[in-house]
């Protein structure tokens, strides 16, 4: 009864081991069994049956993945915040410009955002936020760009910022 963990560990051990490993028996004086990856005078070689190995699948990156064929496809982008003439109350809090696109871009494709005609961010998200607008009036426009190419343009969309200030003063 005493052996039968002991069987189930040197199972477990040989099952965990390299094909290439050896393990020797050996049975001392008084009938007690050791396994080692050392020989021990007086001990023998136990063979071990080769293990089965499995090749790792290969990680989805390294995958061959065909680029979709978007030739003919006609791409549209528009702003849908803020809303043409939009007065944004504070220039220095961060505000939310949120885009649409369709169809859905491919995973290759960015947005940009550009102010007054200026690219200041991209990302391929299709929603942005801007910190510290200067007060004043401005345009924003979006487009989706393909590598280094421009597929679509949004209308520009004119918005006018304020700062707060002190009052009377």
């Amino acid at each position: 009864m005493k052996r039968l963990p002991l069987i189930y560990f040197v199972a477990l051990a040989a099952a965990a081991m390299p094909a290439a490993a050896e393990i020797y028996k050996h049975v001392d004086k008084d009938g007690n069994v050791s396994f080692s990856d050392q020989p021990y005078r007086g001990g023998e070689w136990v063979p071990l049956d080769r293990t089965n190995t499995v090749s790792p699948p290969q990680r989805w990156q390294q995958q061959q993945r065909q680029r979709p064929d978007t030739r003919g496809t006609t791409w549209s982008i528009r702003i849908l915040q803020p809303a043409p003439d939009s007065i944004i109350a504070n220039g220095l809090a961060p505000t939310e410009i949120i885009t649409r696109i369709d169809p859905a871009p491919g995973a290759q494709q960015r947005v940009r955002l550009l102010l007054d005609g200026v690219p200041v961010a991209e990302s391929s998200n299709s929603s942005f936020t801007l910190d510290r607008i200067a007060r004043g009036a401005h345009t924003l426009q979006a487009e989706l760009r393909d590598g280094d190419t421009t597929v679509s343009s949004s209308d520009t969309v004119p918005i006018f910022v304020y700062w707060p200030g002190k009052r009377g003063g």
